[in-house]
């Protein structure tokens, strides 16, 4: 390894020699000419002239300078790519089912606080002239009693006045409650007018004989009166008539009675009638 290292340094000398020869010869032919003097004639070179000459860098080739090589791109690392991943199926959005509103049962139809379910039901209202200053009142009653019906049940509505007069719903007859029943009926109550005297002997038989479609006979009777001017057969008690005429039309009646402001005589007379058949007995004084 030393003796070809001292080659190449032999050789190195020996080129370099060569060239400081070469540029001595050019000196000599070119650079090395006498200087013209201003006069025309030529001047002996000086050595200051040689100087410059041998201190001008040696003029060579220019090497041709290749490029370097294009550095290799560093790889990236492959991108690690997720998972597509299928759309998520959400099932269709559900709503609860709407609540069921569960209606309260409904009330019993109730007059004058007393209530009843009976299938057949009717009204004895009395309208004479003692009455002045509480129609309103028993028109009031009558017709939220009437409103609260099934159309299942049966009734019908007398007003009794001007001793043997008599108005009544239905023709007569115990009428089922549909809402055209009852539409009649409230325009019977609302155009009756008060006058005459107490005579509820006839509008209590007529509440026995009525009867629905079926031919089924009254099963409660609501008998309101203000006790005035009650008829008495001579030698027969008003109660023990009204008991008489029950067990012959109607013997499983109920009576109810509800005296507005009656002395105590006709209370115990109403208070009668009422206990026998297995009502109950109201007195309204205010």
């Amino acid at each position: 390894m030393t003796k070809r290292r001292a080659k190449i340094s032999t050789a190195a000398a020996g080129g370099s020699a060569i060239a400081h020869l070469l540029l001595l010869g050019a000196f000599a032919a070119v650079s090395l000419q006498p200087a013209e003097t201003p006069d025309g004639t030529l001047g002996a070179v000086s050595v200051q002239q040689i100087q410059q000459v041998i201190e001008q860098p040696l003029i060579t080739e220019k090497p041709e300078i290749k490029p370097p090589p294009p550095e290799p791109e560093p790889q990236k690392a492959p991108q690690q790519t997720k998972p597509v991943q299928p759309p998520v199926q959400t099932p269709p959005k559900s709503y609860p089912a709407p609540k069921t509103v569960s209606s309260s049962p409904r009330q019993d139809a109730s007059f004058f606080g007393n209530k009843t379910a009976a299938q057949n039901i009717c009204f004895v209202v009395d309208c004479s002239g003692s009455m002045y200053g509480r129609l309103g009142m028993i028109q009031r009653q009558l017709k939220s009693c009437i409103a609260a019906l099934f159309d299942t049940q049966s009734f019908c509505v007398i007003f009794f006045m001007d001793g043997n007069s008599l108005l009544e719903t239905g023709s007569g007859t115990l009428m089922p409650a549909t809402g055209q029943a009852k539409s009649e009926a409230f325009t019977l109550i609302d155009s009756v007018h008060l006058g005459g005297q107490t005579n509820a002997l006839q509008a209590l038989q007529r509440a026995m004989q009525l009867r629905d479609r079926r031919g089924r006979a009254v099963q409660v009777v609501y008998f309101l009166t203000d006790g005035f001017d009650l008829s008495e057969t001579p030698g027969q008690p008003f109660d023990t008539q009204i008991q008489t005429i029950r067990k012959s039309c109607a013997p499983g009646a109920v009576i109810h009675t509800i005296g507005l402001w009656v002395s105590e005589q006709d209370q115990q007379r109403l208070k009668q009638i009422a206990e026998m058949t297995g009502g109950t007995f109201l007195h309204i004084d205010n």
